[in-house]
């Protein structure tokens, strides 16, 4: 019986070393991930739609707790019902007005476009410098084929809305009742980092909405002086576009500087660029900080590259979740084990963990922050 046990006890012992091996559990953590990572593109419609529609849950709940204190709770669901059907519907009437004009007017921006086009190449030869090869880079089809797809993009947006309102309603219900739950089954640790996560997204979806109204008010008016066509829409989209980090601001002024190119050529172009950096600037570097946005802490590439990646999974809306999405992977998975604080450095902006020195973000007792 000794000879028979022998090698049984050796089966036992070798195989928690194999699995202890730090290669082998990297290779099992990246095909996990690697798994998670098809399934969320597999279903990247619901699955966007469910993480959009949380965070705007998350910024939504103390607006529900005030309510909650002065009216009955239905009436104050109700209340945030209509002002988020309000929101919706004016930009779903928005949009739709700025396709239809644009699609029938495109050909005669589209001429217009290559007339300033025409004119500037041929300045540009008086002075010495031939373009004409590269006219055919810039020329009227390709760069209406690039505003064609934003708009396609920001169409592609809207058949969010009705499954979204839908999930976002169950989900503002539910964060009523979800913090007693969790705080009553979740570790002391791991509930006051889940406080701690959502505090940090509402805290950057507050920053980027005031901020983003700042400089979306400050494009309108300046394209409404210089009188350049559908200024109201570009506004939209430069506010909706200042959820996107680093990117964002790209897809919105694509379309502006187009337009002012068209309208009152490179002088336009100029004018309008110096504004949205103008406006983006003092919103981003004079306001945000007033916010206490440093607190968020994420670096400049964590942030692209949560763009670049979450997009590719998740399709346009994983631009608007991306630093929810890092925030969550910062001081959910990787937050609470010290062997990682490395990985979360990486992902900060600044020295050390900036989570760390906030300390535990547990929410007055009965606030619904769950969601």
């Amino acid at each position: 019986m000794a000879v028979r046990e022998r090698p049984l006890e050796q089966e036992r012992t070798s195989t928690p070393d194999f699995f202890a091996s730090p290669t082998v559990r990297a290779v099992i953590i990246v095909a996990a991930v690697a798994l998670i990572v098809l399934v969320m593109r597999q279903y990247q419609s619901v699955l966007g739609q469910a993480m959009l529609a949380y965070v705007i849950t998350l910024a939504f709940t103390p607006l529900l707790r005030w309510l909650r204190g002065h009216v009955p709770t239905w009436l104050a669901i109700t209340l945030i019902m209509a002002l988020v059907l309000v929101v919706v519907g004016g930009f779903l009437i928005l949009t739709a007005a700025t396709l239809a004009t644009a699609t029938t007017e495109l050909s005669s921006y589209q001429a217009k476009y290559s007339q300033q086009l025409q004119s500037v190449i041929d300045w540009l030869a008086g002075k010495g410098i031939d373009l004409s090869n590269a006219s055919s880079v810039i020329s009227g089809e390709k760069i209406f084929s690039l505003v064609t797809t934003i708009l396609g993009w920001v169409a592609g947006g809207l058949a969010y809305s009705f499954l979204l309102l839908f999930i976002f309603v169950y989900m503002l219900i539910d964060s009523m009742r979800l913090p007693t739950g969790l705080r009553k089954h979740l570790p002391t640790a791991a509930y006051d980092r889940l406080m701690l996560f959502q505090s940090d997204v509402r805290r950057y979806w507050v920053i980027q909405t005031i901020t983003g109204l700042i400089a979306a008010s400050l494009d309108v008016a300046m394209l409404l002086v210089l009188g350049i066509p559908f200024a109201f829409f570009l506004g939209v989209l430069s506010f909706i576009t200042n959820y996107i980090p680093n990117i964002g601001y790209f897809i919105a002024l694509v379309p502006a500087l187009l337009f002012a190119f068209v309208t009152l050529g490179v002088k336009g172009v100029v004018i309008v660029f110096i504004g949205y950096w103008a406006f983006n600037t003092i919103a981003g570097s004079v306001v945000a900080p007033k916010l206490n946005a440093e607190r968020l802490s994420i670096g400049f590439t964590t942030s692209m590259v949560g763009v670049l990646f979450w997009g590719a999974v998740l399709g346009p809306v994983g631009g608007l979740v991306a630093v929810p999405l890092i925030l969550f992977v910062r001081e959910i998975v990787l937050g609470d084990r010290p062997e990682n604080q490395w990985l979360v450095d990486l992902l900060s902006h600044g020295e050390g963990d900036g989570s760390k020195a906030k300390g535990p973000a547990s929410p007055p007792e009965g606030e619904p922050q769950g969601a």
